[in-house]
């Protein structure tokens, strides 16, 4: 149930902000609330940042962008250019996990200043 909601917000912001770093900022503050242990926190929050940029990355190439993906594929040497878009699900997977382990160790260290 929680996973579906932060996928929502991670949904949200990438319609509502333009910038990539809500990507980042989401998981961080949502594994600082929700207590999950590292692993999960890993897991679910790059799962759900990976999820959203796959998502709009094939949605952005089946609505006119395989010119613009064909031509960043040959500057980075990706052949074939849908590949770049399992690229782009990776890196925002990798940005969104360790942004929510992040959160998770933020929040353990707040909860041993505090003597929990």
């Amino acid at each position: 149930m929680w996973f579906v909601f932060y996928v929502l917000i991670l949904l949200m912001l990438h319609g509502l902000i333009p910038y990539w770093w809500w990507v980042m900022v989401v998981p961080l503050v949502f594994f600082m609330v929700w207590k999950r242990g590292p692993w999960k926190s890993l897991m679910l929050a790059g799962s759900g940042g990976g999820l959203v940029w796959l998502g709009y990355s094939v949605y952005t190439y089946l609505g006119g962008g395989q010119i613009i993906a064909s031509r960043m594929a040959d500057m980075m040497g990706i052949r074939p250019s849908w590949l770049l878009i399992i690229v782009t699900g990776l890196v925002g997977f990798i940005a969104a996990a360790v942004a929510g382990l992040s959160g998770y160790f933020i929040r353990q260290a707040m909860d041993y200043r505090q003597g929990k």
